[in-house]
């Protein structure tokens, strides 16, 4: 898919990955299978980016976006890429780095969401972890084992990807959402002003 901020986190973290690239002097390619749309106007005209439609199943067209770009570093947002692109693009630019932004650990996610689903209290939904033969688990390891590192969102998601499935440290760094960061007025900064929950 195309960068959307405004349809989901990972589309607001994706854009903020590649405007830290443009910001830092990278020269930027998103590629995407999807059929080019408003977004990637958007994305184009906002970012500074240059845009590649790379059909699916079409390695010609990946080949002819990789053989422009040149890319040092190329980034999967999220394990389905990596699956998608993985090989293709180390055969074709063996000396990029491969990483990978996990945007979140998804069998992780996804094994909580069963445990709401099932009525499970909220103390056990946050201990509840995916069982070693999950599928997405799977996929989503090997993605992390293929890649030469992988940006996680949380020390919490790290010290799990360490501990429980055995990933080592030095594959890992944590990069929290790239927000700018918060401007509150003082009567927002006052506790006592406020009312709701969030």
């Amino acid at each position: 898919e195309w960068i959307e901020a405004s349809s989901s986190a990972a589309g607001v973290r994706s854009r903020a990955l590649a405007r830290g690239a443009v910001e830092r002097g990278w020269r930027v390619m998103v590629a995407a299978s999807a059929m080019p749309n408003e977004a990637t106007r958007e994305i184009g005209a906002e970012l500074g980016v240059e845009t590649a439609h790379v059909p699916a199943n079409r390695g010609e067209a990946l080949g002819e976006a990789l053989r422009k770009a040149k890319p040092d570093v190329v980034i999967f947002d999220r394990f389905l890429a990596e699956e998608a692109f993985g090989a293709r693009v180390r055969e074709l630019v063996p000396n990029a780095v491969r990483v990978l932004d996990m945007q979140d650990a998804h069998a992780l996610r996804r094994a909580r969401e069963t445990a709401v689903r099932d009525g499970r209290g909220a103390e056990n939904v946050a201990r509840t972890t995916p069982k070693a033969r999950d599928v997405d688990l799977m996929r989503e390891l090997a993605s992390v084992e293929r890649s030469d590192l992988t940006l996680v969102c949380s020390p919490v998601e790290l010290g799990w990807l360490t501990r429980e499935c055995g990933v080592s440290k030095r594959k890992l760094r944590v990069a929290s959402f790239f927000n700018d960061p918060v401007r509150l007025t003082e009567d927002e900064q006052n506790f006592e002003a406020r009312e709701g929950f969030v």
